[in-house]
């Protein structure tokens, strides 16, 4: 769970007594949707109410309709989020107002760790190439181990998108002796 109050920046914890000492100013957090409560505004536009959670605490944004528009799917509640959000003070309240909202998954998938996957022998590269997808930031590397050359070192590639899920799938596969972060 602390991964989702850094990944995005900082917890709102801490970025609510930055505003409270220096006044309005712009933040990435990250947490889980809790709720989206959708209205109508006396123009005809329609905005949201959005609830989140991180390690420190519950707290709430308004989204007005443009920035709705574009993130209505993400605002689901149990979506992991990465936000951006202007806020400002208002009788030592802080309030936040959505700018962006992006998946947590695709946010990480972009940060740019990479993998070693070691192999005994050939087997199981195909199956590997199935769960590699070019579009991310993160290098991916085949360790191949052999009794007569001893390791030899392949670069895949440099721009993979990688999650925990595409870690766990890689460390799953027949022939795959281990998965580690570069």
């Amino acid at each position: 769970m602390e991964a989702l109050g850094t990944i995005g920046g900082e917890t709102f914890a801490g970025f609510q007594e930055k505003v409270k000492r220096h006044g309005a100013m712009s933040a990435r957090l990250a947490g889980t949707v809790t709720m989206k409560r959708e209205r109508r505004s006396k123009s005809g536009n329609i905005y949201a109410f959005a609830g989140f959670s991180d390690p420190s605490g519950q707290f709430e944004a308004i989204c007005f309709s443009e920035t709705l528009s574009q993130a209505r799917e993400l605002l689901e509640p149990g979506s992991a989020v990465v936000i951006g959000v202007d806020a400002t003070l208002d009788d030592d309240e802080v309030k936040l107002r959505l700018s962006s909202v992006e998946s947590l998954e695709k946010r990480a998938a972009n940060i740019a760790t990479g993998l070693k996957i070691f192999l005994t022998d050939s087997g199981p590269v195909a199956s590997i190439a199935n769960f590699l997808k070019n579009g991310g930031k993160a290098p991916v590397r085949v360790i191949l181990q052999t009794k007569d050359a001893g390791e030899i070192d392949i670069l895949l590639g440099e721009r993979f998108s990688l999650t925990p899920q595409i870690k766990a799938a890689l460390k799953a596969i027949p022939g795959v002796v281990d998965v580690q972060d570069l």
